[in-house]
C-alpha cells in the first residue's frame, strides 16, 4: 500500500465524521424502560396487552422511526422480563402485530434453545419489509454458520429494497468471497462517506486498487478541509 494512500487512511479514521447506524438514544420517550426490571409481572403483562398494533402495511420506514422511539412497541426491559419469566406466547403476539423489541428478544431465545426455524420465522415478516436491523440478525445467523451465500443474498435483497445500511456488511462478504471486483463497484459510488472509503481501503489491499483508492482519499481530505 503506497505511504500516501496509508496517510490519508490514517487521517480518515481520525474524521469525526463517520456516521453509523447505532442504538436508539437515551430519552423520555423510552427512559421508562429502566425502571420496567422493578415492575411486578402483573404490569408488566398488563403493559403487553395494551402495547402493539396489526403488521399489516408496515414499512421499513416506519419501523426505523418505531426503532428510535419504541413508539408502540414495549421497551426491552419489559420484552426481557416477559422472556424471563417464560411467557414466549405473549412476544409472539406482539411481534406477530410488529413489535421488534418482542421479535427480536423471542428470536434470541428461540436461538439459545436451539430452534432457527422457529426463530427465522418469527424473523421473516421484518425481514421481507428489507429493514436491516432485521435483516443483520439473520445475515448474522448464516455467517456464523459459513453460509456466505446466504448472507450476500440477504444483505443485498436489503439494498435492493433500499436499505443503504448494510452495503458495507455485504462489500465485505463479497471480498471474502474473493469477489472484491464487485465489492468496490458496490461502494464506489459511496465513497465520499468516510466509513466507506475506509472500508474500501481495507477490503482492496493488495489487489491493485491503490491509485484509484490514492485519488479518492486525496479528493475527500480535500472536501474536508475548510
Amino acid at each position: 500500500m503506497g505511504q500516501e494512500l496509508m496517510a490519508g487512511r490514517q487521517q480518515l479514521r481520525h474524521s469525526k465524521l463517520r456516521v453509523r447506524h447505532g442504538q436508539p438514544a437515551l430519552n423520555a420517550a423510552n427512559m421508562d424502560s429502566l425502571q420496567c426490571m422493578q415492575l411486578p409481572l402483573s404490569t408488566v403483562r398488563s403493559q403487553a396487552f395494551l402495547a402493539g398494533a396489526t403488521f399489516d402495511g408496515v414499512k421499513a420506514a416506519d419501523l426505523a422511526r418505531r426503532f428510535r422511539t419504541y413508539d408502540g412497541w414495549l421497551p426491552p426491559a419489559v420484552a426481557n422480563r416477559l422472556a424471563e419469566h417464560g411467557h414466549l406466547d405473549e412476544l409472539r403476539r406482539l411481534a406477530e402485530r410488529g413489535d421488534w423489541c418482542c421479535a427480536d428478544r423471542l428470536t434470541r431465545t428461540l436461538f439459545e434453545r436451539h430452534e432457527p426455524e422457529a426463530a427465522m420465522q418469527v424473523l421473516r415478516p421484518f425481514v421481507e419489509t428489507g429493514w436491516w436491523q432485521a435483516v443483520e440478525v439473520l445475515v448474522d445467523f448464516h455467517d456464523r454458520r459459513g453460509e456466505t451465500d446466504a448472507a450476500i443474498a440477504l444483505a443485498r435483497g436489503a439494498l435492493d429494497k433500499g436499505s443503504p445500511h448494510g452495503i458495507e456488511r455485504l462489500a465485505v462478504l463479497l471480498a471474502r468471497r474473493g469477489r472484491v471486483d464487485e465489492a468496490v463497484v458496490l461502494l464506489r459510488p459511496y465513497a465520499g462517506e468516510h466509513v466507506v472509503l475506509t472500508a474500501l481501503i481495507e477490503l482492496t489491499e493488495g489487489h491493485g486498487y491503490d491509485g484509484d483508492l490514492t485519488a479518492l482519499v486525496r479528493k475527500q481530505i480535500e472536501a474536508d478541509s475548510p
